[in-house]
This record gives C-alpha cells, sequence and structure tokens, in this order.
C-alpha cells in the first residue's frame, strides 16, 4: 500500500491504494481517499473498489475524530492523521490486518524518507509516504505507527493495529456518485502524478458528466456506458441521453434500452414498452433536465448519498403512468416538487402506513408547485424552502404524530375496554401494531380527501400541546426518550447480522439492513418486504437477506431468518432459523437458490460467515427500549399484559396516568367528533381491527 497527501484549498487529500502487477505492469487496486478540514472533528471521503473496469466503485466514507490535547497546534499532525486514517479505513474496507513493518525492511522497501511536513498549508504535495504490502497484510512504516501509538490514536500490536478506542470511529456507509468519484480519483493521481498507475486512453469523463447531468447517483457501469469513447455505439449513447436526460441512467441499466440504442433502432417505443408510459407522457419527460450545481474542487461533498436517489425514479415513472398525461411534469420546475412530495413525504407516510402514495398526492391534480405551496403554508415555512429535506422532516413529525397518539391513547383506550368488558387480552404481534398504525393514520386523515393537508392540521395542534404532553410523560418514569424514540424509527440503516457470503455456485448472499436495500428487493422481485418488514428489520425482531449475483444488480430470492437471542455464537446459531425463502412473485426458489440457502446455513452454524451478534442484539435493546416490537420468541416468556408493558412504555393500566394523557388529547387534538372515549371506540377504522 502507498500513501500520499497533500492540500487543497486549505484542506488536506488523503490518498492511498493498493498496488498490483498485471503483466509485469504495476497498477493501481483499491483505494481510499480522505478529505480533512484543519480543526475539523470529520472527515468525509469514499472507497475506490476496482470492478474490473476503468471505473471503480464508489463507497462512501465517514470519520469522527477526537483529537488528543497534546497533538493541538503541532506541525505535522493534520498530514500524519491523514495518512493514519487513510491506512485504517483501507485496511477495513479490504479486510486486511495493519501491521508495522521493521526499520531494516523499511529502509529497503523505499528509496525515499519522509518529507518535512509543513506547518502552514501550502498549494503543494506535503509527502509521499510508500509502504509496503504483504499477503493479507498492510505494513506501516515505523516512525507512521510510532506516531499514532505515542499520541494515542493507534491500539493494538505490531500484528493487528487498530484505531484507538473513543479516539477514531470510521465508518463504511452507502454507494456513491460514481461519476463524481471516478472524476475526482482522475484528477487526484494526475495531480501526484501516478497517471502512468491508470492509464486509460478511451475514458472520457468530461462526456460522461455531460450526459449524466440529470442523474443524482450514478453507478460504475453507467459511467462506463457514456465514457467509453472507443465503442462504434458512443455517439448513439450520447444522442439517447441528451434526448432523454432524465432516464440516462435508466437507458444504460436496462437491457433492451441499451440493445436499441447500440443498434441505431427507434427507442422511445422501446421505453415505452418497458415502462409503460405513453408517448405523449415521455414527450413531456423528455422536456426536463436537471442540470447539477457548480461545486468548487474537489467535490467532496457529493460523495456522500444526497436525499434523492435516483432509484427512486422507477416508483416516479410508476406515478406517471397512474396519472393523466396533464399531470406528468414537462418542466424543471414541476419536476422537482413531485420528486420531492413523492420521495420524502407521501412515500414513507404510505410505506409505514399502508396506504397508496399516489392516492396521498391525488388533489394536487398535477398542479405540484402550487400544492407544495399550500402544504408549506400549512406548516407555516417559505415557499422556497420547502425543499427535499423539508419535506422530509415534515414526514417524520406526521408519523410521529400518528405513532404518539397510537401508543399513547388508542392502543391503551382499546385494552381498557377488553379489560373493562372481561376479555382477556390478546398477545401483541407485529401485524397487529401495524394495523393499529394503520387505522390511526385513516383517523386523522380521513379518505378520499386531501389527506397530507388534514393530517398536517391535526399534528399542529399535537405540536402546540407538546410541552403539555412533554410534561405529562416525565411524571410518568416509564415514558420513552421522544428523541432517541424519532431518531430510530426513521433511521435508514441497521446494523447487518452477517456479512456477504459467496456460495460455491457464484450467488452472494447480502443482508438487506436498509430501508433502501429492502424497497429495491421488492421492486426486482415484486413481492412486499419492502413495505411490510422494514418495520420490524428496523427494530431487529427480523433479519432479512438477499441472494444476488456477484455485481448486486440483480436478485434472484429473497429470505428471512429469525433473530439471535444471545451474542454467545453457540445459542445464537440455535437461535438463527428459516422462516420463509421466496424467490419473484413470491414463488418457490428453485434448487439452485434453495442449495445457495443451505450453503450459507451450513457456512453461518460452522463459523464460516461472520456473524455480528454484539451489534445486532445491542441494537435490538436498544431499539426494544424505545418502541418493542414483540416477536414469537418472547411469548414463552411474558403474559400479554408484560407485552403491553413493554410496548406503550407508560403505566397505562393506572388509573391516574392514562386519563390524565387521554384528557389533553381529547379537549386540544382530537377531531371534534372524538369528545368522549365511547366514540373513539365507535370509528369504522377502530373496530376493523377487533380489539
Amino acid at each position: 500500500m502507498k500513501f500520499f497527501s497533500y492540500t487543497e484549498k486549505k484542506r488536506i487529500i488523503g490518498f492511498a491504494f493498493l498496488q498490483t502487477v498485471l503483466s509485469g505492469r504495476a497498477l493501481i487496486s483499491d483505494s481510499v481517499t480522505l478529505c480533512l478540514q484543519p480543526g475539523s472533528h470529520s472527515v468525509s471521503g469514499w472507497y475506490g473498489q476496482n470492478i474490473g473496469l476503468p471505473v471503480m466503485h464508489a463507497t462512501s466514507l465517514h470519520a469522527a475524530l477526537h483529537i488528543p490535547e497534546s497533538l493541538h497546534g503541532k506541525d505535522g499532525t493534520p498530514a500524519m492523521l491523514v495518512q493514519l486514517l487513510t491506512a485504517f479505513a483501507l485496511s477495513l474496507a479490504t479486510n486486511r490486518t495493519l501491521v508495522k513493518d521493521s526499520p531494516a525492511e523499511a529502509e529497503t522497501r523505499t528509496n525515499e524518507a519522509y518529507n518535512e511536513l509543513f506547518p502552514e498549508f501550502a498549494d503543494t504535495i506535503l509527502s509521499s509516504v510508500p509502504s509496503g504490502e504483504s499477503g493479507r497484510n498492510i505494513t506501516l512504516a515505523p516512525d507512521l505507527v510510532d506516531f499514532g501509538v505515542n499520541s494515542g490514536l493507534v491500539a493494538g500490536t505490531g500484528t493487528g493495529l487498530r484505531p484507538a478506542d473513543q479516539v477514531i470511529t470510521i465508518e463504511m456507509g452507502m454507494d456513491c456518485c460514481a461519476l463524481d468519484a471516478n472524476i475526482q480519483f482522475m484528477k487526484t493521481i494526475e495531480r501526484l502524478d501516478l497517471s502512468h498507475l491508470w492509464p486509460e486512453k478511451d475514458l472520457d469523463l468530461a462526456v460522461a458528466e455531460q450526459a449524466l447531468r440529470s442523474t443524482a447517483t450514478v453507478k460504475p457501469s453507467t459511467v462506463w456506458f457514456y465514457s467509453n469513447a472507443a465503442d462504434p455505439a458512443h455517439a448513439y449513447r450520447l444522442q439517447a441521453a441528451a434526448s432523454y436526460p432524465l432516464l440516462a441512467e435508466l437507458l444504460a441499466e436496462t437491457p433492451t434500452m441499451r440493445a436499441a440504442i447500440d443498434s441505431g433502432s427507434p427507442l422511445g417505443p422501446v421505453i415505452a414498452e418497458e415502462t409503460g408510459l405513453t408517448m405523449a407522457k415521455l414527450k413531456r419527460l423528455g422536456r426536463i433536465e436537471l442540470a447539477t450545481d457548480e461545486v468548487p474542487e474537489p467535490n467532496f461533498e457529493r460523495m456522500t448519498p444526497t436525499v434523492m436517489q435516483h432509484s427512486d425514479l422507477r416508483s416516479l415513472l410508476n406515478l406517471c403512468c397512474r396519472v393523466d398525461s396533464g399531470w406528468v411534469p414537462n418542466s424543471t420546475e414541476s419536476w422537482i416538487p413531485l420528486q420531492g412530495l413523492y420521495t420524502c413525504l407521501s412515500e414513507p407516510l404510505a410505506i409505514q402506513y399502508g396506504q397508496d402514495a399516489i392516492d396521498l398526492l391525488m388533489p394536487a391534480r398535477g398542479q405540484w408547485l402550487s400544492y407544495t405551496a399550500k402544504l408549506a403554508d400549512e406548516v407555516e415555512v417559505e415557499h422556497e424552502h420547502f425543499d427535499a429535506r423539508a419535506m422530509q422532516i415534515v414526514a417524520d413529525d406526521l408519523a410521529s404524530f400518528v405513532d404518539d397518539f397510537l401508543y399513547s391513547v388508542l392502543l391503551p383506550q382499546l385494552l381498557h375496554f377488553r379489560i373493562q368488558g372481561g376479555d382477556r387480552l390478546p398477545y401483541p404481534t407485529t401485524g397487529m401494531l401495524i394495523a393499529a398504525g394503520q387505522a390511526a393514520f385513516n383517523m386523522f386523515s380521513g379518505v378520499g380527501q386531501d389527506r397530507i393537508r388534514i393530517l398536517m392540521r391535526h399534528a399542529r395542534r399535537w405540536q402546540n400541546r407538546m410541552q403539555s404532553l412533554y410534561a405529562i410523560q416525565q411524571q410518568n418514569s416509564q415514558a420513552p426518550d421522544m428523541d432517541e424514540k424519532k431518531r430510530i424509527r426513521t433511521c435508514k440503516n441497521w446494523p447487518a447480522l452477517a456479512d456477504d457470503f459467496t456460495t460455491s455456485a457464484g450467488y452472494v448472499v447480502r443482508c438487506l439492513n436498509t430501508v433502501a436495500s429492502l424497497k429495491e428487493e421488492s421492486r426486482r422481485l415484486h413481492h412486499c418486504v419492502g413495505k411490510l418488514y422494514v418495520t420490524p428489520a428496523r427494530y431487529g425482531t427480523t433479519h432479512l437477506f438477499s441472494i444476488q449475483n456477484a455485481g448486486g444488480d440483480r436478485s434472484f430470492s429473497t429470505f428471512e431468518v429469525r433473530r439471535p437471542l444471545s451474542i454467545e455464537f453457540e445459542k445464537a446459531i440455535r437461535d438463527i432459523s428459516v422462516v420463509q425463502h421466496k424467490a419473484s412473485s413470491n414463488r418457490k426458489p428453485g434448487p439452485k437458490l434453495r442449495a445457495a440457502l443451505a450453503e450459507w446455513m451450513s457456512g453461518m452454524t460452522s463459523g464460516a460467515i461472520d456473524l455480528n451478534l454484539q451489534d445486532v442484539v445491542e441494537w435490538f435493546e436498544k431499539a426494544r427500549s424505545v418502541r418493542p416490537v414483540p416477536d414469537q420468541s418472547d411469548s414463552s416468556r411474558i403474559s400479554p399484559r408484560e407485552a403491553w408493558d413493554r410496548i406503550l412504555k407508560t403505566r397505562w393500566q393506572d388509573s391516574d396516568v392514562s386519563p390524565t394523557i387521554c384528557n389533553e388529547w381529547y379537549r386540544h387534538i382530537l377531531p371534534r367528533q372524538f369528545t368522549t372515549p365511547d366514540q373513539l371506540r365507535t370509528e369504522k377504522h377502530i373496530l376493523e381491527l377487533g380489539l
């Protein structure tokens, strides 16, 4: 592995890569690029993985720092820190062990000593720090290791170095924009005069950037599709992207569209057949061009996944299929609000409460810009500031409002009715809680009306009474921490039970531990995992896996396993069992897929697959402490009453607690038709619950 660092615009850029030899030539394999702003406590960057193309696959990286006071103000510390961070990050990304090189071997391994590090930041290369690599180990120069150990940044021994606990935390995030990462990667190796290690004369990233100007995130295969100037169909590809800039990545990803482009065949009918859009709707969409804003280089900020992911495009095209042609946007000014309304507001609510996202947006009647302005007025936000991120916050607030009513009023009231009637309490199940949440949402939003605006008005009353509600809940020692509850309920990813596993047949079994991956799995295989299983997976009550191809762009089947109850391996593998295994459209998987699952189970029980038991068990306990979702593994241990106690997190059975909370809702928040508990119980949506 080799290290480099340089300054650019008073930021220190760290670059480290693994060097491989192919046909007698040294080439860059996997790499890490990080950006440190001196004085900052966070570092951003990405891990570039060589996937056999002249473009790299990029995954975002983040590091949180707590620099010891002994290093503050010392010359050279930022650059040395960047070198350590790149080493740790590359070790994490490639699963290689960091070891300390011996002084004698380090001397023979490099002909170059450390350069003197500049105390001030100039626009020049600071240091070039070669290092070696042996097998699955990455060797670090002794001086660099000594610096890290003496300053408290490095822990471990000379045969297994790692970041010191509570000093440096490095996390890998989601896939980020391959186009931006490759552009910055090429600029970095040119800046460091390393272009000979990554030669590709026919790679035209500037052309690809223009073709993909309307795409938020880009895959490496798409970058190669548009940047390969040597391909005979290159001109056809650029022409297709220019005709449908909004669909540029979709054109590159879909085999039938690629074939039509490369053969010079008419493209419109193929797009219409693949998407279900009429030619009139395609014509309107063809006028949309989402040019990205210019960002000063190096463009590290866009390496982090944005709120708006391009993977949502297919969902938006499906929306366009289901509405009148006149409702389909034909300009950027109309497309952007629709994208935000659907992706950040209506779809999250629809997934959580079993609604139709398009039905929630029907009151807009295609006037997406003016409807966005109406919603902004409801929450008293200036129109220009009601963007995608603001819509996402509103969706979170609306869900918090519904959930607060569900767990502090609706469920306690229904349970009281059961007890007063002499009925036995039912044991809570995930399905019961999901149905109750849907009933609460329908009760507040109505049906066939402007449901989002109605819900906003009810939520505003709730927000105005938050101080009173919080005071009541604070009197109750079992009340949940609202900030933690909201953070877990809206989290986009959670700990994976197991690392990726490649079967002997070449399948890769991947854990679906993000909202995006579950939604994408549903889209690929046409089943409900992206809707009905997001909440159970988020709270750690179940774990879902996908059997995919090596590239990860195609799924063949999905399986669910029960959660482990212990961090001890021998006990955990007895808990983990397959609940269900489904192929496309919930069909029975074929023999090859069943064999792949059996091989995964064998690898799991034998210890060949690394299980993240500590992380998933701790996550489940944390999630259960704020809003537990029971599973059948608990049913033999606790009574229904105890299970409800854990879920509701309030002393709902105490006569002096529940009425106080309910009275606040009845007097100030609930719609006028619900002025007594009996009227609440007769609501149609509540009766359908059967509680």
